[in-house]
C-alpha cells in the first residue's frame, strides 16, 4: 500500500514539473522521472512519455512511432487518456492506419469505465426542465415567451428546485428574476 501511495506521488510530481503546477517547471525534470517511472511499470508515466514524444517537448526530437509506443503500453495498462489518444490516433490515422474499428474499441474501454464509475456513484442526478419551444399566439399583445417565463406558477416551481440544489433550476431562475428586475 506504502509502495503504491509513493509511485501515485512521484507520478503527480512529475507531472507538476511537467506542467509547472505548484512548482517550478522543469520539463528535463520531468522527462527523466517519467523514464524511471515508465521503467517500473506506470501507466501514466508512460502517458507522460508519449507525450513528450508525440510533442517533441523536452526530447532531442519529436518521434510519433516512440509516442505510438507509449501511448499503447499506457492503455494496455489501463490508462483511460491514453486509450482515448489511442481511439483519436487510429481514427484519425496518427502515425497508424486509419482503423475506425480499433478506434471504436479504444473508445469503448474509456465509455465503459466512465459508465461504471457513474454507475457506483449514482452520477449527478438533475431534474429536465422543459420548457415549450414556442408559445401558442392567443391573440394578445402580451404573449411572448418573455411572459411565459414570468408566469407565476412556473417562478415558484423554478424558486421550489433550485432551493432544493437543482443547477439548472437556479439558472432558470435568476434568468426570470433578470427579466422581471429589468421590466420594471
Amino acid at each position: 500500500m506504502v509502495a503504491w501511495c509513493v509511485l501515485r506521488f512521484e507520478e503527480y510530481i512529475t507531472f507538476a514539473y511537467l506542467f509547472g503546477d505548484y512548482t517550478r517547471w522543469n520539463i528535463d525534470e520531468a522527462r527523466h522521472l517519467f523514464e524511471e517511472l515508465a521503467a517500473q511499470g506506470s501507466a501514466d508515466a508512460q502517458l507522460g512519455l508519449a507525450f513528450l514524444h508525440g510533442t517533441g517537448i523536452g526530447v532531442p526530437e519529436s518521434s510519433q512511432a516512440k509516442a505510438l509506443i507509449y501511448y499503447t503500453f499506457s492503455a494496455l495498462g489501463g490508462n483511460p487518456l491514453s486509450q482515448m489518444a489511442l481511439g483519436y490516433r487510429y481514427w484519425s490515422g496518427i502515425s497508424v492506419p486509419i482503423n475506425c474499428e480499433r478506434a471504436l474499441a479504444w473508445y469503448k474501454k474509456v465509455a465503459t469505465r466512465v459508465a461504471e464509475q457513474v454507475r457506483l456513484s449514482g452520477g449527478t442526478a438533475m431534474q429536465r426542465i422543459r420548457l415549450p419551444d414556442e408559445q401558442e399566439n392567443t391573440g394578445s399583445s402580451s404573449s411572448s415567451p418573455s411572459t411565459a417565463l414570468l408566469d407565476p406558477n412556473l417562478l415558484n416551481y423554478y424558486k421550489y428546485l433550485a432551493d432544493k440544489g437543482d443547477l439548472q433550476a437556479q439558472v432558470h431562475y435568476c434568468f426570470c428574476f433578470t427579466v422581471l428586475l429589468y421590466r420594471e
